[in-house]
């Protein structure tokens, strides 16, 4: 699926049961703007809706699964910055909520950096299969900004209230190891392995008698309402914070810092 200026922002197929949605914005380490956040949303609708899909597959091409928000998209809009979150975070959480809706069971497979907006359509998913390379960062708070796409909602549910404010205050890192230790991941393998992996535990979910995956991750899904209110108070205090000239100042400063590891004189 293409953006509005015919970018290609993510790449959908399917193979039998198995659909995959791959984020496929490699150059910019497949950074989320409106556009991704739209064609996400149109794809992932797509998926919810589809009988003949039994598995759903995350994917990311390039070295980074995703880096989270573009932030040079957040300052080009820094004039109406609250605006034009609330509509990545509209389209953002649309994508989320039908990823848990359908009852097709969702896998993540993580390659490289998972990092904010990243890091929650990672956590969207039912499983997640990561490369031993692969990191993670909730990395908000170091830009000024909450967190949106349900990472308030998923990640204490999976890691534990205190380790969850840990992560997101701090902005620690983890490894992959230290991913799977905690449970934010669910395997871990080697990166030369991780699509053959990805595929074949695809392919054993698809193969499942009848629908009993499928019923499994519905009675799974009992905490749908509240995340749907969880993600509208994600996108108020998203949107409001990026107004302040604090959290622009800072978005700044952090672009900058970001250029000059890439290019140093």
């Amino acid at each position: 699926m293409v953006g509005e200026s015919g970018t290609k922002m993510i790449d959908l197929t399917r193979h039998g049961p198995i659909a995959t949605l791959t984020l496929a914005r490699p150059a910019k380490h497949n950074a989320i703007d409106l556009a991704t956040t739209r064609a996400l949303r149109d794809a992932a609708k797509d998926l919810e809706l589809d009988p003949d899909v039994r598995v759903i597959v995350i994917a990311a091409q390039g070295p980074s699964f995703s880096v989270g928000g573009d932030l040079e998209d957040f300052i080009a809009h820094r004039a109406r910055i609250a605006q034009h979150l609330d509509a990545m975070t509209d389209a953002l959480h649309a994508a989320v909520v039908s990823l848990r809706r359908a009852a097709a069971p969702v896998i993540a497979s993580v390659n490289g950096a998972a990092a904010g907006g990243g890091l929650g359509l990672m956590l969207a998913a039912d499983l997640v299969i990561a490369g031993r390379s692969a990191r993670f960062v909730s990395a908000y708070t170091k830009v000024g900004l909450t967190p949106d796409s349900g990472v308030s909602f998923f990640l204490p549910r999976k890691v534990g209230a205190g380790r969850a404010f840990d992560l997101m205050a701090t902005n620690r890192a983890l490894t992959a190891d230290e991913a799977l230790q905690i449970g934010l991941v669910e395997r871990v393998v080697p990166d030369d392995e991780l699509a053959s992996q990805t595929h074949a535990l695809a392919t054993a979910l698809a193969d499942s008698p009848s629908s009993a995956v499928g019923k499994l991750k519905l009675l799974l899904a009992h905490e749908l309402p509240l995340l749907e209110a969880h993600l509208a108070r994600e996108a108020a205090s998203i949107a409001t914070i990026a107004a302040q000239p604090a959290t622009q100042a800072r978005l700044e400063a952090f672009k900058a810092e970001l250029d000059a590891r890439r290019h140093p004189r």
